[in-house]
């Protein structure tokens, strides 16, 4: 029997060990340089737990966010609502704004947002003070919505509600009154407390989490799984189960209708009117993107119909008469105008000219709105 060669076994587990570092490194670089993955931030930094809502933003922030982007300043008031550098004027006009990431908008300063704009717009036109309350938070859906203007209606009085609802995933299948500060924004810890079991579980999830803040490659491995499981049907943020027309008699339209409804009547019990504003993904405007989506997931052209979910809330919203506008057409528009860079590049919210597009078509008609307010 020949005698076992130690170190030369351990110089081949070495030179293949290192193989595979330096190949990880390139494939990092790779992406990084051509192929970014959309990296998850740290949400704990600008968001803490809350109870009703479940999370909202920090007060008194004044800090450096990068969704994916670039770097953008997020600056919150008292009552942690997205502000610009100076204070805002509460001396005349205000209006509430309730919205998930789209109105968070933590792709683009203070300023580029379609609330900044759409408030320098309508003070201009008024001739006098203008203040949009920018309350939203990533990850909201209508339930929170539905807390947050609660809340908000009883503390101060307002001259209008504009709810932003997002296409994509704003339908939802349960009514919830209320939600338990969260505990997903606290990171487990290692303690002599816990059994071995739970410390390794508690190691294994901040190494992941470490990994979706860091590595486009980890991003670009997650993102590979979750594309398989969506062609295979599983539901996650790859499957646009809001165009399948298999969802068209889904119950999520009612339920979710009837939250709006439901803030709708806290917005009529504090006299102020509300606007419902729809808003749109990406592969809404460009029928390109649609059909890559697509066939990148194993779907049938005629299984997707992209207008469908604004012309069953259009139909939901008449029956309990509810007042809205969809921005779909103005942007879609714009985008086959040639104005292409309405949405991030690696992040796929709205860029600076999609807040832009969104800003120059409410703002007539939410001084329209205000006009008939004033008239009643």
């Amino acid at each position: 029997m020949q005698n076992i060669d130690i170190k030369f076994i351990l110089s081949r587990l070495l030179l293949i060990f290192g193989s595979l570092v330096f190949t990880m490194v390139l494939l990092e670089i790779g992406l990084r340089l051509f192929l970014p993955q959309l990296i998850i931030w740290d949400a704990s930094t600008a968001w803490e737990p809350a109870d009703g809502v479940g999370w909202q933003k920090k007060p008194n922030l004044d800090i450096m966010v990068n969704t994916g982007e670039g770097d953008v300043r997020l600056i919150t008031d008292t009552h942690g609502h997205r502000v610009g550098e100076n204070p805002p004027d509460t001396t005349g006009i205000n209006i509430l704004a309730v919205g998930d990431s789209f109105l968070e908008a933590l792709q683009v300063d203070y300023d580029q947002t379609m609330t900044a704009l759409i408030e320098q717009k309508l003070s201009d036109e008024l001739d006098s003070s203008v203040n949009v309350v920018n309350t939203g938070v990533g990850a909201w859906g209508p339930n929170n919505y539905r807390v947050k203007t609660q809340q908000e209606l009883a503390r101060t009085d307002y001259d209008l509600v504009l709810l932003f609802l997002y296409l994509k995933n704003d339908l939802t299948s349960e009514s919830i009154e209320s939600f338990p500060p969260t505990t997903g924004l606290t990171p487990p810890s290692l303690t002599f407390d816990q059994s071995f079991a739970e410390n390794l579980n508690a190691l294994r999830i901040l190494i992941y989490a470490k990994l979706e803040q860091h590595s486009h490659l980890y991003r670009f491995f997650e993102n590979s799984i979750a594309l398989l499981n969506a062609r295979a049907g599983a539901a996650n943020d790859f499957l646009p189960k809001e165009i399948l027309l298999s969802e068209a008699d889904s119950p999520n339209w009612e339920i979710t209708t009837n939250i709006l409804a439901d803030i709708d009547r806290l917005a009529v019990e504090a006299d102020t009117p509300m606007l419902v504003v729809l808003l749109p993904p990406v592969y809404y405007l460009d029928d390109e993107e649609l059909n890559t989506l697509v066939q990148a997931l194993n779907l049938q052209p005629n299984e997707v119909y992209w207008q469908q979910p604004s012309q069953i809330f259009a139909t939901k919203f008449e029956e309990v008469d509810i007042a809205y506008v969809d921005v779909t057409p103005t942007m879609r528009a714009a985008y086959a105008d040639g104005n292409t860079e309405l949405y991030g590049r690696i992040d796929r919210h709205f860029s600076p000219a999609g807040h832009q597009v969104v800003a120059n078509y409410l703002t007539p008609i939410i001084l329209e709105k205000l006009e008939t307010s004033t008239m009643e």
